[in-house]
């Protein structure tokens, strides 16, 4: 399975690095010159990096994972009002930012007060678009389980943030509840590596579940033909083609755009055979899901 890498290192003779990341059989995805350094984001299969370190060695360069780099993650907040949107939301969006993730901040239309707390199926479905969701809850032990409750129906991988140190059930963060000012101190910052630690082995078990039965083509070969054969063009920070795990979230009118990308020609197929393409429920997008090997009929 491809995995999303950068190298950091000089421009000189960086057209090497790049070279051998297609003959490795690798996708360069962004190329960001700055003055005499370079970065080059590519994605590669890991069987094949240790080959490429040691070209960058020679090079004195480094070449650093960019762990969530195919992935699109929800950070919901019970509501977008000053209660609960104070700066954790933030924080943990702009953290996993750092690490290649697309973040979304999505906010539920009922989800303040444990009385009248409720995801609707709408909200669901929106969340379960993404790879993985955040739930950034507050400081209230009672309140926590109560809302913990109604999270169990989401299908995708998640994690529960709040206050309290401990709470009764696995795939909970605590100490990040309602603050005052930006997550700053090493206690915080240490927060948070916790938190991408655990999300980390999440999406190691979903990834492990793809390569089992993965899709013919993996998301970034369908990336480039799109950007290819349909012109569009962006960057990593601003990219209308956003990768996930078994797909992709093109940021595009669906009324428009659908049968222009079922046509897309990949091998001798297209993409509308080898997938399922929606409207997005987050907006009047598109919503790639590559099919597996065996839901195309394979052994």
């Amino acid at each position: 399975m491809f995995k999303m890498y950068v190298f950091k290192g000089g421009t000189y003779r960086h057209d090497e690095i790049i070279e051998k990341i297609e003959d490795l059989g690798g996708i360069v995805m962004q190329k960001t010159p700055m003055q005499t350094e370079i970065d080059i984001t590519f994605a590669l299969q890991a069987p094949d990096l240790d080959n490429l370190k040691e070209l960058a060695k020679k090079l004195k360069g480094d070449i650093l994972e960019i762990p969530f780099g195919d992935m699109e993650i929800a950070i919901v907040s019970p509501s977008l009002s000053r209660h609960h949107l104070p700066h954790p939301v933030c924080d943990i969006s702009e953290f996993l930012r750092r690490y290649g993730a697309t973040t979304n901040i999505v906010g539920l239309a009922r989800g303040y007060g444990k009385t009248i707390f409720q995801i609707k199926d709408i909200e669901k479905k929106m969340i379960e678009e993404h790879d993985a969701a955040i739930f950034s809850y507050g400081l209230f032990s009672d309140c926590i389980v109560l809302k913990e409750k109604e999270t169990k129906e989401i299908s995708t991988s998640y994690i529960i943030c709040g206050g309290p140190s401990k709470m009764p059930f696995d795939n909970y963060i605590g100490n990040i509840g309602r603050k005052g000012g930006r997550m700053r101190s090493a206690a915080e910052i240490a927060t948070l590596e916790e938190l991408k630690e655990m999300l980390l082995e999440k999406i190691e078990k979903t990834r492990e579940s793809i390569e089992k039965d993965p899709p013919p083509y993996a998301p970034v070969y369908i990336k480039r033909a799109l950007e290819e054969q349909l012109g569009i063009k962006g960057t990593l920070g601003d990219n209308p083609v956003v990768l996930h795990l078994n797909g992709l979230r093109i940021k595009l009118p669906y009324n428009i755009y659908y049968n222009k990308i079922c046509d897309v020609k990949i091998g001798n197929v297209t993409l509308g055979d080898l997938s399922r393409i929606n409207k997005s429920y987050m907006n009047d997008t598109i919503l790639v899901r590559l099919l597996s090997e065996s839901e195309l009929g394979g052994e």
